[in-house]
């Protein structure tokens, strides 16, 4: 063979090298984007269920103004690809969810953290960890 076929052979391998790797953390980036909007999903279902129970009276099973004694059913806390921790005070909730897919670290799963105000009606905080 000749150099310039070598050049051409060892150039090709680079670039089909690179196209490769550059597909699979493209790949990596969607499975970690999707996880991350699983999650977000998830705890608005929660928040929305908590923001019902909040708004019953107490002779109906409601919290009356509070989030406190709210208990989401199991189905809403873990599913196949999302798994969620949570606690409720009187006018906050407090999350913290899992997905399936390695997060940026790469060795632990997407988590999200978030604090959901009721006073406001709104999310104080919510915030990808990993």
């Amino acid at each position: 063979m000749g150099q310039q076929q070598l050049i051409v052979i060892v150039l090709g391998t680079l670039v089909v090298g690179l196209a490769i790797y550059t597909g699979v953390l493209l790949v990596q980036s969607n499975s970690q984007s999707n996880d991350e909007e699983l999650i977000k999903q998830q705890l608005n279902i929660i928040v929305s269920e908590a923001v019902k129970y909040s708004a019953k009276i107490k002779s109906l099973g409601g919290g009356e103004g509070s989030f406190e004694g709210f208990k989401p059913q199991n189905n809403h806390l873990t599913t196949n690809q999302v798994r969620v921790v949570a606690s409720f005070t009187s006018s906050t909730m407090i999350f913290q969810g899992y997905g399936t897919v390695f997060g940026l670290d790469g060795e632990t799963p997407v988590n999200l953290v978030g604090v959901y105000d009721g006073a406001a009606g709104r999310w104080q905080t919510l915030t990808r960890v990993n």
